[in-house]
């Protein structure tokens, strides 16, 4: 194997597999990026045999063949080398020249026939969304997602697929994420219920351009797994196995309290107020009072912090508590300028939705002083 190729081009392949690199399996080979060279392309593949991400460039190919290099080592290397171009030649059997300039490495790698293939998911149900509405998608739900792996099937997103709508959603019990939409595709499915890994979805989500709303992802699942392709990025995903839970039951129907808010506003008193509540139990008090909520939180060594933010309400006054985090994570990813926050009590599941946007639901559960 022997070519050359622009040391950006070289650093941005690099990046987009480099993530499905394994850090934990007892296969040495799942450390490492396999490279190919084809007659007309750079191919570049990792894996953790849960993710797989694969990627191409094109460059100066002057033999075909194929490695696998770790992916720390050549990342740390190309990342650091003049913007010029890089040459990769196969010298030994499994050892890799990398040229550029003045600088030249030989790299140990990993016998490329070792390496796993990665599925082949071509047939199947099929749709497709564009890049930046599937990132927004994403990023509405992935960060109620449970981060505890000893939770298999909250460690990710449920994708729900019937006829007349699709639906994502995550939860790790004291919250809930939900996303409902159109069913993007041509042929009206069976009813489908997948659980999509966390790691898909945030790799997904860095990957994705959230400008990028002509280019389209196809979308491909079938059996257990699900493929997102993006030229030049191909990511394939193993599904979670195991039940999610019922979180159409958890989703409260009728309020006695409704309160309209400024979003930004909200979140900026939130933020100043979480600066004092981290230091102790990241907990504050919502006060819904008449015309204004009143945020508090105090630590015993520290001080306390006091915020006011008018507010629309209707219903009885009642005060609530909540994680502060857990309310910074909506706010960031809520479209519209005016929040609504529908309450029942101070135990009960609260609700918060843009005011306008009655697909996508927001569920946190007050926490109990």
């Amino acid at each position: 194997m022997n070519f050359s190729i622009q040391q950006k081009d070289l650093s941005r392949v690099i990046q987009e597999v480099q993530r499905a690199v394994s850090s934990q399996s007892t296969m040495a080979v799942l450390t490492g990026i396999r490279i190919e060279a084809t007659e007309d392309r750079i191919n570049f593949a990792a894996t953790d045999l849960s993710i797989g991400i694969a990627s191409f460039a094109e460059g100066d190919i002057k033999e075909t063949g194929c490695v696998v290099i770790p992916a720390q080592h050549l990342g740390n290397i190309v990342r650091e080398l003049p913007a010029e171009k890089v040459s990769l030649t196969e010298k030994d059997e499994n050892v890799v020249e990398i040229k550029c300039a003045g600088s030249t490495y030989n790299i140990r790698g990993f016998p490329p026939e070792d390496f796993p293939s990665l599925p082949q998911v071509e047939e199947g149900l099929n749709f497709s969304l564009s890049q930046g509405h599937l990132k927004t998608l994403i990023d509405e739900v992935k960060f109620a997602a449970s981060t505890d792996e000893n939770q298999p099937f909250l460690h990710g997103a449920q994708l729900s697929i019937n006829p007349q709508k699709m639906e994502l959603a995550a939860t790790n019990t004291y919250r809930l994420a939900y996303r409902e939409m159109d069913f993007p595709g041509n042929e009206a499915p069976e009813e489908t219920e997948v659980i999509i890994p966390l790691k898909t979805l945030q790799e997904l989500s860095r990957l994705l351009d959230p400008k990028e709303e002509e280019e389209e992802v196809q979308l491909t699942l079938k059996g257990n797994h699900l493929l997102f392709s993006f030229p030049p990025i191909t990511i394939t995903s193993r599904l979670k196995e195991g039940q999610f839970p019922n979180y159409r039951e958890v989703i409260p129907s009728s309020f006695n309290t409704t309160c309209n808010i400024n979003r930004a506003e909200l979140m900026q008193a939130v933020r100043r107020a979480s600066l004092i509540a981290r230091e102790d139990s990241n907990t504050v008090d919502f006060e819904f009072t008449e015309r204004q909520l009143i945020i508090t939180t105090r630590d015993s060594e520290i001080g306390q912090a006091y915020e006011e933010v008018l507010l629309e309400k209707e219903g009885p006054e009642l005060t609530v508590s909540f994680t502060a985090d857990y309310l910074l994570d909506v706010l960031k990813v809520l479209r519209e300028d005016t929040v609504t926050i529908n309450l029942q009590d101070e135990s009960s599941a609260c609700v918060f939705r843009s005011i306008d946007d009655l697909t996508y639901t927001y569920v946190i559960m007050p926490v109990q002083n």
